[in-house]
């Protein structure tokens, strides 16, 4: 989803822009159409985004655990009826976490503290894994008082981020009984400078860095100023094929300085982190216990090419799973049929590696006084 806005198409909209559009007050914040609760909340490293969804009433109590890692916008509203599916499939508390810094306006406008929508200098890939590996942490605690196995599920950089935090809280270290499941999906590991739209993306990244401001300090007026229907058709390449409420979390959401400088400053740092191999051996101790599992696309996918789908195969041993590009893009938690796909491959190796969660609830629960 690292797509920058198309540069002079937004000056130029801006500029023969004679009208404001009608004000959006009347309609809900996007924030209260997706399923879940979303709410703002601060680690050492700056402001993020925690969905949370539970499973119904009428099911009982979770009897186990999801942690999910965004990818590159990084807000959890993305991934809003993902977890919605998975809770609801597999009887979890399942918890959206997003990036540092990556924050929808309409939540932060509505529940943040003067001081805290002052502008703050974006965050790279080291400040997501210190905040990620923060705000991680207590889950893993809470589910290990409660008894309950934990998912980890990682997107797009968001995997690299899972790994990356599964080896600073040493999570292979106790053998299979105690460490969490770990899949990657769509998994954003190395440079794919072979694809030529991945390969346009980090040179412009690379070495202009200066649009980055610049386009972050027009991102609140395209939200604001230039009308819904120039703002889609400029955002096309973004929002095509995606459920109307995540063109509106784009639109009224995203649109922000904060929100897109901290997306194209760490899509620029991925750019640099990515150029060297990555060394698939280092997920062996999670595959060797059975902990890991990895999606991917079966072709376009520029960002978890199928190459390295056959490396962590062949490399690592790791369990690898190739769905047809027809089912499922990159971009598949905002588009509902994808979703479905996605979620069911989740279910399904969440299942075989715990497959007595609901048996130990219930004994669990029996022991309660």
């Amino acid at each position: 989803m690292i797509l920058p806005p198309r540069h002079s198409q937004v000056l130029l909209a801006m500029a023969s822009v004679l009208r404001r559009p009608a004000p959006l007050a009347c309609q809900p914040p996007v924030e209260e159409v997706l399923p879940g609760q979303i709410t703002l909340a601060e680690s050492s490293v700056g402001l993020y985004e925690v969905l949370r969804c539970v499973p119904e009433v009428a099911k009982g109590p979770a009897t186990q655990r999801v942690i999910v890692l965004t990818g590159n916008p990084g807000l959890a509203g993305f991934y809003a009826d993902f977890a919605s599916v998975l809770s609801s499939e597999l009887r979890a508390e399942v918890v959206v976490l997003g990036l540092a810094g990556h924050v929808s306006w309409s939540l932060l406008s509505a529940a943040a503290s003067p001081s805290q929508l002052r502008h703050r200098p974006p965050h790279g890939l080291d400040d997501q894994v210190a905040h990620l590996t923060e705000v991680v942490a207590p889950h893993l605690q809470a589910a290990e008082e409660e008894r309950q196995p934990v998912t980890l599920i990682g997107h797009s950089i968001g995997a690299w981020l899972a790994f990356r935090v599964s080896q600073q809280l040493g999570l292979a270290r106790n053998g299979a009984s105690a460490a969490p499941l770990v899949l990657f999906l769509m998994p954003f590991l190395e440079e794919n400078m072979s694809d030529p739209a991945y390969a346009s993306k980090s040179r412009a990244l690379r070495r202009f860095p200066f649009v980055i401001p610049l386009i972050s300090r027009v991102a609140p007026l395209l939200r604001s100023v230039v009308p819904s229907r120039v703002r889609r058709w400029l955002l096309s390449s973004q929002v095509g094929g995606m459920e109307r409420e995540y063109v509106r979390l784009v639109e009224e959401g995203m649109l922000h300085r904060g929100c897109i400088e901290n997306y194209l400053f760490l899509a620029r740092t991925e750019m640099f982190s990515h150029q060297a191999t990555f060394a698939t051996e280092a997920l062996r101790p999670l595959a060797t216990i059975g902990r890991l599992a990895a999606l991917y696309v079966s072709s376009g996918d520029e960002w978890a090419p199928l190459a390295m789908e056959r490396r962590l195969a062949t490399e690592a041993a790791v369990p690898t799973t190739v769905v047809s590009r027809d089912e499922v893009s990159h971009a598949f938690s905002c588009r509902s049929r994808e979703t479905n796909v996605v979620a069911q491959w989740v279910v399904e190796r969440v299942n075989e590696a715990f497959p007595f969660a609901d048996a130990v609830a219930r004994s669990r629960t029996r022991k309660l006084p």
